[in-house]
């Protein structure tokens, strides 16, 4: 009997392919690929040589078109090849995509401090360490929502 869960990626690629869609990844980092634009677009599909993006608006449209050569360059550099070489946009209402850039949160002494008290009755001593870590980063959190 075979698993639901390795079933899935087969009928997903089964249905990108459909839409002219062959690589999830792309549409997965996205956003690390165009970080300037990825709020106002999104690939639909790519087919032959032509990458189709959707817009949300016009002047996005038109600010995509005149960085076209750029965003090929960075989706090609992405996939590993000369994949696409032309741009097309289509007009799609979607609310503007809020982004958010992830802070590296360093913990200082009084976090560590803390986080090896909570921690110190671990007896595995890898497990300690990186639960010991991974304490300090939600101390550190938890302290700059305050």
């Amino acid at each position: 009997m075979k698993s639901v869960g390795g079933e899935i990626p087969k009928l997903v690629k089964k249905a990108f392919a459909k839409r002219g869609m062959f690589n999830f990844s792309l549409i997965k980092h996205w956003q690390s690929i165009v970080p300037g634009y990825a709020p106002y677009c999104y690939p639909l599909s790519l087919r032959g040589d032509v990458l189709t993006l959707a817009v949300n608006s016009d002047s996005a449209a038109m600010g995509i078109k005149m960085q076209e050569v750029a965003i090929i360059s960075r989706v090609n550099t992405y996939l590993g090849g000369s994949v696409a070489t032309r741009l097309r946009t289509v007009r799609k209402d979607f609310e503007t995509r809020e982004v958010h850039e992830k802070k590296e949160i360093i913990p200082d002494e009084e976090a560590r401090a803390k986080a090896k008290e909570m921690v110190k009755g671990v007896q595995d001593e890898k497990m300690r360490e990186k639960l010991e870590s991974l304490s300090a980063v939600f101390i550190m959190s938890n302290r700059s929502k305050k």
